[in-house]
């Protein structure tokens, strides 16, 4: 299908859909602020009042049936988020956001609250930052948009590798996955403001954002604590 939005691979992650009514620059961009703001709200009202129940039966019930859940629930959500309905997207935003607040909650099991406030400032003037230098100059990013993919999937791989085989646990690829994350940004924001403004689009922009956002707070977490471990 070719329309307005020259679709194509770039943008094809989005929908379109013909006739639908627009939104202006600033409720599109209203909404997507919104639906991180929910994700995040989410992640933090998991953490303060279920965290520990919800922790407490993973642990008994053991981690491949969470991790085939998790896995289950995001593919849904990612799914859902899709749709041309914005009901639908909204469900389908939750469900890949509630099983990362899960996973979010036990990856902050143990650390310094001091140490989350700051991984969580630096993630806000990251993204900030990286939604900036896009808007400023966008063709980076499409530039290397198809490298970013296979970047991630190396660098995952070698991190596997090194602590199953290896043991070591490398803060260097922490600092390359927050890169790779930080051009995701980048992309992502370029790709939301490059389709058709509407809630759907909005709501799946917010939940490409989001995963982003979630993945540098949480590797920028790792890298403080360790700083912060190595320095006592």
């Amino acid at each position: 299908m070719s329309n307005a939005y020259g679709e194509n691979g770039f943008q094809s992650y989005m929908t379109y859909q013909s006739g639908a009514q627009e939104l202006s620059e600033s409720r599109y961009n209203l909404i997507i602020g919104a639906m991180l703001t929910w994700g995040f709200l989410l992640n933090y009202l998991l953490l303060q009042f279920a965290g520990p129940t919800v922790i407490h039966l993973v642990y008994g019930a053991g981690w491949l049936p969470f991790l085939i859940a998790y896995i289950v629930l995001v593919m849904i959500g990612s799914a859902m988020v899709r749709s041309r309905t914005p009901g639908k997207c909204f469900i389908g935003y939750n469900l890949i956001a509630v099983p990362v607040g899960v996973v979010v909650a036990a990856a902050m099991i143990g650390y310094d609250p001091a140490i989350v406030t700051r991984a969580a400032l630096s993630t806000a003037v990251v993204t900030l930052s990286m939604m900036i230098i896009s808007m400023l100059v966008p063709q980076v990013f499409t530039r290397f948009a198809p490298a970013l993919g296979i970047s991630l999937l190396a660098v995952i791989l070698v991190e596997s590798v090194s602590m199953f085989l290896f043991r070591a646990d490398l803060t260097i690829l922490d600092w390359v996955v927050v890169g790779i994350m930080c051009m995701y940004i980048g992309f992502d924001w370029v790709r939301a403001n490059s389709v058709q403004r509407t809630a759907t689009n909005a709501i799946a922009a917010a939940s490409a954002l989001y995963l982003d956002i979630i993945n540098i707070f949480l590797r920028l977490l790792r890298i403080l604590a360790r700083s912060q471990k190595n320095n006592d």
